[in-house]
């Protein structure tokens, strides 16, 4: 009796090795990871869903609010059209060497209507500040610079 219970404890952990085994290889349903570049963007597609990004001169971006005077692409490809499962965004990076409350209090000088928040992660404090126009400025302090991230839908 104790060696048919020892067999079908060895059956049952075999077919449950093989069951997790099959779960984890990649199956002929399962879509393919693809990335492409070139000097004007990248595309990405895979399982998650679809990323396309465009390059665009930081000088002519139009994001419906102002660029903070002084800041500069934090590189050059730093500002571009996003495409993300069909969502289009203009979003932009970029660097002032201002203090964090110097480039926020321009915004809420500028922006009239603006509503002004933060969020706490850790000792990192970023503030969110979202447009009428629905576009997104993200302000933050980083390398002792002021981090500017800008998010317009299109």
């Amino acid at each position: 009796m104790r060696k048919w219970i020892v067999i079908g404890i060895v059956l049952v952990l075999l077919v449950a090795g093989v069951l997790v085994y099959r779960s984890y290889q990649p199956s002929q349903s399962r879509q393919v990871d693809e990335f492409t570049s070139d000097e004007q963007g990248f595309s990405f597609s895979g399982e998650m869903g679809d990323l396309e990004v465009g390059y665009t001169d930081p000088a002519t971006a139009d994001f419906g609010v102002p660029i903070y005077p002084g800041a500069v692409a934090a590189h050059d490809e730093a500002v571009g059209e996003v495409n993300i499962n069909g969502k289009s965004f203009l979003m932009g990076a970029y660097t002032a060497s201002d203090t964090k409350a110097n480039v926020v209090s321009y915004y809420e000088r500028e922006i009239e209507g603006a509503i002004v928040g933060s969020i706490e992660e850790g000792e990192q404090v970023q503030t969110i500040i979202k447009a009428p126009n629905e576009t997104g400025i993200n302000i933050s302090t980083k390398d002792s610079k002021t981090s500017i991230v800008i998010v317009k839908p299109l």
